[in-house]
This record gives structure tokens, C-alpha cells and sequence, in this order.
């Protein structure tokens, strides 16, 4: 999920282990967290064939500045991936000022490429796009 991301942005996505409970919102399931961040998916995860989409969202518990002046407390990403080729693109990502998603947009530059993956995922390559392409694709 992480492409050329500012490094703000880069330092809220990352992840460390792969840890699946509930969250005390609707429909968002907590898989991560770690001292300033918790990681959500939406439990609404759609399949067509080997594609699967899937919304997450990334909660600071403090805000991230993007520039001076400028800063987020969440960040709510759309993605797809392909289940069979282990291959994941961003679609959009909105920058909200507000913990949970709440808020006012972030004005932040386009960061998601839409492009495919150009190596298939793994724990080595990429372990928080990894984590959330088994999620999303039911594998274990």
C-alpha cells in the first residue's frame, strides 16, 4: 500500500505483526497497532472472481503532519487485490482530519498510483500489503 508515499504518511501505514480483533466500531475490524497507530479493515470485503476489494484505514492516535501547518489523524484507503497472482494497487486514498475517518479532508497530493504490484506479495516484499491481501482473499 505503500508506493511513493511522503514519509509522514509512510511512518502512520507501517505495520509489525498481524494481530485480528473487533473494534469497537461497526463494520471495521481491528488486524494491527502499535504505539501511535491502530490498522482497521472494513468487514464489508467484496470478491468478483480472483479480485477482491477491500477498504482500510489506518487510525493515529496522535496527529501526523504532512507539511507545516497541515496534518491527519486518519487515513481511509481503498484497494484491490488479485487473490490468485498475490498482486495488490491502491485505488484512492482520503486524508481526514478526524480520528475513525471523521473530519474534514486532509488536502494531500494524489498518492495512489492505481497501478498493479509489479512482484507478487510476501512478508520480505511488503509484510502490511501482504497482511491485509490474506485478509481480503480468506487466506490463512
Amino acid at each position: 500500500m505503500m508506493k511513493a508515499l511522503p514519509t509522514a504518511v509512510a511512518a502512520l501505514l507501517g505495520l509489525s505483526t498481524l494481530a485480528l480483533s473487533p473494534s469497537a466500531r461497526a463494520g471495521w475490524v481491528e488486524y494491527d497497532r502499535d504505539e501511535n497507530m491502530t490498522q482497521y479493515y472494513e468487514s464489508a470485503i467484496k470478491k468478483k472472481g480472483a479480485i477482491a476489494s477491500v477498504t482500510v484505514m489506518s487510525d493515529a492516535k496522535f496527529p501526523v503532519e504532512v507539511e507545516p501547518g497541515q496534518s491527519f489523524k486518519s487515513v481511509v484507503i481503498t484497494a484491490e487485490f488479485d487473490c490468485d497472482k498475490r498482486l495488490g494497487r491502491d485505488l484512492t486514498y482520503t486524508f481526514k482530519s478526524g480520528s475513525m475517518g471523521a473530519g474534514t479532508n486532509v488536502p494531500v497530493k494524489e498518492v495512489a498510483d492505481k497501478q498493479w504490484d509489479s512482484a507478487p506479495l510476501s512478508t520480505e516484499s511488503d509484510p502490511a500489503r501482504y497482511a491485509i491481501w490474506k485478509i481480503a482473499c480468506g487466506k490463512k
